[in-house]
């Protein structure tokens, strides 16, 4: 997929944004020029991991590259709103990735055999149109709990740091959830008041307080993205010895 390229116009009217052009820009051609090896079924049982994270890997980095173009298309039509609704699913995408490097790490720590299938077939099986449906398959997890371990996540390699880190990737995304409601985000996108009436026009979308907010969570969702899909996608398979192995061998009658 050929990247795309913010518009020389609106760097020219918006000359703060050019630095963050670029690097979309340059991240873009990141996307572009990543390849994707057909991926062979491995072990079928929970010690398969490592094809199972590479799929996910794999269709989530597919998706960001999607997105993010789509992203930078929607800022050059001035269409702010279905911009910041592309960046949004760019944030849960990765936060999925991220929540479930944490996830599968977290459960082969914990050596538990049951629970560890069950957040993987979650991670990669889940559907909640479906399951509602009363088909037999899993429920997702939510995708709140997967923002929250974003932050949790740098928190942690920010330690010291950043003297108060609070849940930057939390405001960033609820920042743009407000424009993908039908809320005062939204409504006001493509508006403001003027003496005793309220103006209308599209253009109004294009604004220096919106336009680097828009840019600079494309291009962050997307460079963390690329590098936690690299860390998901290379998680190995369990070895022969993992303690949770000799559990379930214990509990099976």
């Amino acid at each position: 997929m050929e990247p795309a390229m913010v518009d020389p116009d609106i760097i020219r009217r918006f000359p703060d944004v050019a630095h963050l052009a670029d690097e979309l820009t340059a991240l873009g051609r990141q996307y572009a020029a990543l390849e994707y090896p057909p991926v062979l079924h491995g072990e079928q049982t929970i010690k398969g991991l490592a094809w199972r994270c590479r799929c996910m890997a794999y269709a989530s980095r597919l998706r960001a590259e999607e997105v993010l173009k789509l992203g930078i298309l929607a800022v050059n039509e001035g269409a702010v709103i279905t911009a910041f609704l592309i960046s949004r699913a760019l944030d849960e995408t990765l936060a999925y990735v991220v929540f479930a490097r944490r996830t599968i790490e977290r459960g082969v720590s914990k050596g538990d055999a049951r629970a560890l299938e069950s957040d993987v077939n979650k991670l990669v099986a889940s559907n909640l149109y479906l399951a509602r449906r009363g088909r037999k398959v899993p429920k997702p997890f939510r995708i709140s709990d997967m923002v929250k371990e974003v932050d949790e996540y740098f928190k942690e390699i920010l330690a010291g740091h950043e003297p108060e880190p609070g849940a930057p990737f939390h405001d960033q995304y609820e920042f743009s959830s407000e424009f993908a409601h039908p809320s005062h985000g939204s409504f006001a996108a493509y508006q403001r008041r003027d003496g005793t009436q309220e103006v209308f026009d599209r253009g109004l979308g294009e604004r220096l307080e919106t336009l680097p907010a828009l840019l600079r969570g494309l291009l962050f969702s997307g460079r963390q993205l690329l590098r936690e899909a690299e860390r998901l996608g290379g998680i190995p398979n369990l070895p022969d010895d993992w303690p949770g192995f000799a559990e379930v061998r214990r509990a099976t009658p």
